[in-house]
């Protein structure tokens, strides 16, 4: 029987290390000098990838009226950030999923993907990754390979794909990124005569075969069957990595992976075949995660193999432990070559692009080696794109949402460990943090949990929306925040900027002197299209 430690202190992602250059920062409300108004557009956008423009903007979404994500994408143009148009439609062989404009809004758009219909498959090499770049507004597309070795991959795997891939354009050349997934077919790595009839969990070293399962014994008051899932979820990854408990956020409405439990909280049930073990998890009343056990400590290990003995290396190991791989193409060129990165830990979240005329940043938020609790979110940065150098560990985060610049100074919107997180650069090699549920009005947030959904920042400042959940009865309220320098705030009920119940905010982005936030609405019912209002931000 396993019995399971209050997750109090082990479900914090990240804790503030001694010594670690993290502080907090203090901010108020007040007025931060921004009206809002409502817009309803005859055409709006919705799930959308690569948003990218200085004025106009751009997105990659999918074509009118298409319900099906996977379906070709389709570029969209802009110029007030509410009423959308397309632009082009790409081919049923290019699957793009992340857009930059050239320096200085030139004219061309680079994206990068895959060339097949999907990210991943399972037992079968995924499409190839392709980087690709139109001078004619997206009608035709010019593609290079990036040279990944997907094969080995898919050969030792029961699924790979793409989980995150990303470009940014800017004056030191344009950088495409990716992080691969993989599933590794442990059995069929194992040496002749070693099964795992009972699971097997994924390590920072390598894998770890497990014993029986038995049940799990919850601490009073909880079960390990969750009654409710009030939150949203947030942009954590729940494919490869190192196993173990998850952040203590709302879990996954998503059905655990098959073979195994997957890393998602699903309750205790052992596989129906050996597979990949996950967690186990216990809930309250109200859905949330109170305590936990990795598979090592609910099941006990009867074995232990390193990568190199399974022979994982390259390419495969860099999928197995979501490591980023990234690609850079000299200013003036589009030759992509590929860099090398200081390794991370296993990648938790999307990772982050931001490029500026100092270079480029990125943010991922990785597993602390060791360890499948505790988060890292690590800022590299590069003024060529191809020599990196890691700053302090941005502590405090679990995912990050949004980088920009605020005051002159790096800034990333993330969710922490009690609500939203504003994260600074602090002038002197570290971070100052602040807790965006210390400047929210009580009459919003007071006895609800705060969960991230959208951020945007830029000249204009910083946009946040985000739900705040009441633990007793799950009823969400969406809540708007913004700041004009990071240290004074306003809030607003989204609900009372729209005039109307609305469902959730979609996307917060900041184009210029301009917030723009686009809400979800209720729709009449039956075969209504969805509706959608555009909240848009101006200074007074």
């Amino acid at each position: 029987m396993a019995v399971l430690a209050a997750a109090a202190g082990s479900l914090a992602l990240v804790a503030e290390e001694e010594g670690r250059p993290v502080a907090t920062e203090g901010a108020s409300l007040g007025d931060v000098g921004l009206s809002w108004a409502r817009a309803d557009p005859a055409t709006g956008l919705g799930h959308a990838d690569g948003m990218s423009g200085l004025g106009t903007l751009y997105a990659l979404s999918t074509a009118p009226g298409q319900a099906d994500l996977e379906g070709p994408a389709t570029l969209w143009r802009s110029e007030d950030g509410v009423d959308w148009a397309t632009l082009a439609t790409l081919s049923d062989d290019l699957y793009l999923s992340d857009l930059a404009t050239g320096p200085g809004d030139d004219g061309r758009f680079y994206a990068v993907g895959t060339g097949t219909a999907t990210a991943g498959v399972d037992g079968g090499a995924p499409g190839g990754l392709l980087v690709g770049w139109s001078d004619d507004g997206g009608e035709t597309w010019q593609r290079q390979a990036l040279p990944v070795d997907l094969a080995s991959i898919a050969a030792a795997s029961t699924f790979s794909g793409a989980a995150s891939t990303t470009v940014a354009a800017g004056p030191a050349g344009v950088l495409a990124l990716t992080v691969i997934t993989a599933e590794l077919d442990v059995p069929a790595l194992l040496p002749d005569g070693v099964g795992a009839p009972n699971g097997w969990a994924v390590t920072a070293t390598g894998v770890d075969l497990l014993g029986s399962a038995g049940p799990v014994e919850c601490p009073a008051g909880s079960s390990d069957r969750p009654a409710a899932r009030p939150a949203p979820e947030p942009a954590v990854s729940d494919g490869a990595g190192i196993d173990g408990p998850r952040p203590a956020v709302a879990p996954s409405t998503s059905a655990p992976e098959e073979g195994g439990l997957g890393t998602d909280p699903q309750g205790s049930t052992p596989p129906a075949r050996p597979g990949r073990v996950g967690a186990k998890w216990c809930f309250d009343d109200g859905g949330r995660a109170v305590a936990s056990a990795s598979p090592q400590e609910a099941q006990g290990v009867i074995a232990s193999y390193t990568f190199a003995e399974l022979g994982v290396d390259g390419d495969l190991l860099r999928a197995v432990r979501r490591e980023p791989i990234a690609f850079l193409a000299a200013p003036g060129t589009t030759e992509f070559e590929r860099v090398e990165l200081p390794q991370l830990g296993p990648v938790a979240s999307d990772v982050l692009l931001r490029s500026s005329e100092d270079g480029f940043e990125l943010v991922a938020g990785s597993f602390v080696e060791g360890t499948g609790t505790s988060l890292d979110v690590t800022v590299l940065r590069s003024e060529d794109g191809r020599s990196w150098v890691p700053t302090a560990s941005a502590g405090g985060l679990q995912w990050v949402a949004a980088i920009g610049e605020l005051d002159g100074r790096t800034t990333l919107v993330g969710q922490g460990e009690d609500g939203p997180a504003l994260v600074r650069e602090d002038g002197a090699g570290g971070w100052v943090t602040t807790s965006l549920l210390d400047v929210a009005d009580p009459a919003l947030v007071a006895g609800r949990d705060l969960y991230l959904g959208s951020a945007g920042i830029g000249p204009l400042g910083v946009v946040v929306g985000a739900t705040a959940i009441d633990p007793a009865t799950t009823e969400p309220t969406q809540v708007l925040l913004a700041s004009r320098d990071g240290s004074t705030w306003a809030d607003w009920s989204v609900e009372e900027l729209a005039g109307e119940p609305v469902g959730e905010v979609l996307r917060a982005h900041v184009s210029g002197q301009r917030a723009l936030v686009t809400v979800t609405l209720p729709s009449g019912g039956g075969d209504d299209e969805p509706r959608q209002a555009v909240l848009v931000g101006s200074p007074t």
